[in-house]
This record gives structure tokens, C-alpha cells and sequence, in this order.
């Protein structure tokens, strides 16, 4: 069955078809939609049915373009952002102190900072030669964006935007509020007057704007003054704390995809106990790995491997 044999069917006949797509009777239908045959060929033709599609291929092109800012913010999360414990010293670890704004509320160039400059480029000039980089298939198919139909303009801007929005959200918004405001009062890089200036800020901050984990006890508790905050042990531990935390979860995930192999096994019902069992040897196994690595040379490692 081609397209076009699909697509003359109309929506209704669509949709009845792919709800029975090896015919038969009510009974059959039902046989069919829980057979695995019936299934695939179900799939097959949505798969056929979307790829046939006019709108598909500049749906396509215009996500390749939007999309490839979002799965640069991805790939930095899942190949820099670790535990501190498993950072590399010859990586670049990606931490939460990256997306923190600095003094007078400056934001350091991480990868949402690039995302949203791209977006931005993509928005308002992409003819440009910086958006040209993303969208050089779309433009090389359609023309300039003065030439684009109507409709491929308003996807391209509605999905430009829907992206910017979603990133600023997560990566920007949500840290323009306390602690994340906090975290340059203990930069060890920064001179002591400019750490002074952003403390007094802090600590004339309204009550309503200081979050009950970090801002309250450190303003209420362990701070009764602008000196206090600047005390050489307390930026120490605080300081320790920010460079410890994480902006994602990704590195958890990664930390437990070995479970997914364990149960994934064709014919195994494994345990609960087995599979706590299992988890704890393979964490134990990667903290041994990580340990003898800060114990043994590169080089070394490396020809003990070959070996």
C-alpha cells in the first residue's frame, strides 16, 4: 500500500484502517489489535502516513534547526555533568555554579546562554551567517525566509519560540531567585569588595525572596551582619556546597541504566533483593574503577589493559 492509497481513503476510512489493518470481522479486529503482526503493520503505515505527508519535510527541517540547540544543551548535560567525586581533572565538569548569575547579575557563557543567543539568531535574523548554520537545510530548500509559504514561516517561528521559552524557563528564570543569587557572595575568584557589595545586596533582600533552605539560615541563623557572610570558613563550606551541586539528573539516570539490563533479559523475573544486590556491586564496581584510576597512571592503565 502506497501514500496515496492511504491518503484516498479520507480520515475516517484512516482511522479505520489502521485500527484493523489485516481486515476481518469485530472478532478478528480484536485478535488483530492484540497480535504482533497487527501491530506492526499498524506502525508501519502511521510511519508511512506521517513520511508521505506534504508538511513532513519542512516539519523535519525546521527541527532539525530548532532541535539542534536543544541537543547541544542535552549532550553537554550528559557528557560534563557528573558527581564531583567522578569529575576528571582533564574535563570540564558542568555544574550548577555555571548557570548561577555572578556579580551585578551577569551570566556566565553556558551552554543555555549559547542556546538561547542561537535561538535568538534564528529568530530575527535567519539569513544571517550564525543561523545559517542550524537552518542550512531549510534555507537551502526553500529559499530566504522572505520566499518561505506562510505556513512553513509560522511552524518555524512557533516552534523558535516555544524552544527559547522552554530554556529560559529551566535554565535562566529559575535562577534569577535565592540561593542561585547567592552563589557569587562565596567566589574565592572574586575581589572582596565586589563579595561585600553582593552581600549587602543579599542581606537587604526582601524576606518574601529568600528560599528556607540556604537564604533563612544562613540570614537569620548563622549571619547577623554583612561581615558574617564573609567569614573565611563559612565561604569555604559554602562555597564546597554550590561546587557540589548538580543541575540535572542526568548523571542519576546514567548511574542506574545498568538496571535496565538486568531486567530486560528475555525470560528472567528478577528479584527485588537480586536487584538491589546487583546495583550494589555495580556502584561498588565503578567506585573501585574510579578510585584505581586516581591511584595508577594513564599511561599505566592503558598497558594494563592491553595486556
Amino acid at each position: 500500500m502506497t501514500y496515496e492509497d492511504l491518503a484516498a481513503l479520507g480520515q475516517e476510512g484512516l482511522r479505520a484502517h489502521l485500527a484493523n489493518p489485516l481486515g476481518g470481522d469485530v472478532d478478528q479486529a480484536q485478535e488483530n489489535q492484540e497480535s504482533y503482526q497487527g501491530a506492526m503493520r499498524r506502525y508501519g503505515k502511521r510511519c508511512l502516513a506521517f513520511i508521505g505527508a506534504p508538511d513532513t519535510k519542512f516539519h523535519l527541517l525546521v527541527w532539525k534547526g530548532v532541535g539542534s540547540t536543544v541537543m547541544a544543551i542535552r549532550y553537554r548535560f550528559f557528557k560534563h555533568c557528573t558527581w564531583y567525586s567522578h569529575s576528571k581533572e582533564d574535563v570540564d565538569r558542568l555544574g550548577i555554579l555555571e548557570f548561577c548569575p555572578g556579580a551585578e547579575g551577569v551570566f556566565s557563557e553556558n551552554p543555555a546562554t549559547l542556546a538561547l543567543n542561537d535561538l535568538s539568531f534564528m529568530l530575527f535574523d535567519p539569513n544571517g551567517p550564525r543561523a545559517r548554520k542550524a537552518l542550512g537545510p531549510l534555507l537551502g530548500m526553500f529559499g530566504a525566509c522572505i520566499h518561505w509559504p506562510s505556513q512553513l514561516l509560522r511552524v518555524f517561528q512557533k516552534a523558535t519560540i516555544l524552544a527559547f521559552c522552554k530554556i529560559w524557563r529551566a535554565l535562566r528564570h529559575r535562577f534569577l531567585c535565592s540561593p542561585w543569587t547567592a552563589a557569587c557572595i562565596f567566589d574565592p575568584t572574586l575581589r572582596y569588595d565586589t563579595r561585600k557589595s553582593e552581600a549587602t545586596k543579599y542581606r537587604n533582600s526582601p524576606p518574601c525572596s529568600v528560599d528556607p533552605w540556604v537564604g533563612e539560615p544562613l540570614l537569620n541563623e548563622l549571619c547577623s551582619n554583612v561581615e558574617d557572610l564573609l567569614d573565611d570558613d563559612l565561604q569555604t563550606i559554602v562555597w564546597a556546597l554550590f561546587k557540589r551541586c548538580m543541575v540535572t539528573s542526568t548523571f542519576v539516570e546514567k548511574t542506574f541504566a545498568p538496571m535496565t539490563q538486568f531486567t530486560s533479559e528475555l525470560g528472567s523475573r528478577v528479584s527485588v533483593p537480586l536487584l538491589q544486590a546487583q546495583h550494589c556491586n555495580t556502584v561498588f564496581d565503578e567506585s573501585v574503577q574510579a578510585w584505581w584510576k586516581t591511584m595508577v597512571p594513564e599511561g599505566q592503565t592503558k598497558r594494563k589493559q592491553q595486556h
